[in-house]
């Protein structure tokens, strides 16, 4: 599983690393690089451990979860933008990717209560 996640994260990074400027990066401030530590580690330890259950559970109950990982930003940043933070910009909410979300999430309810044959 380990060896997929390099594929899949690994070689990008090879073919993107050309095209990155990096002089940015040394301009931030050290809480900005903790964060992007933070948010890097994060990223590696979920992937790592989604990569990991599938050893111990079926491919379709794995999938509910990364399904359902994006519906969860979507939330976040439904929450972020009623609440009117000032450190992201709002979202614009419309009504076909509200039913979109719905049906996502309609989607991964159906699989998860399927009963096994």
């Amino acid at each position: 599983m380990q060896t997929l996640n390099l594929f899949l994260f690994g070689i990008p990074v090879l073919f993107f690393f050309p095209f990155v400027n990096l002089s940015p990066l040394f301009e931030l401030h050290w809480t900005w690089w903790l964060l992007l530590i933070f948010l890097g580690a994060n990223t590696f330890i979920a992937y790592t451990c989604i990569a990991n259950t599938l050893k111990y559970t079926e491919a379709n109950k794995v999938s509910i979860i990364i399904i359902l990982n994006p519906l969860i930003t979507f939330l976040t940043m439904g929450i972020l933008t009623y609440l009117d933070v000032s450190w992201i910009s709002g979202e614009r909410f419309t009504l076909l990717s509200i039913v979109g979300a719905l049906i996502v999430l309609s989607g991964a309810m159906l699989v998860a209560g399927k009963k096994k044959k």
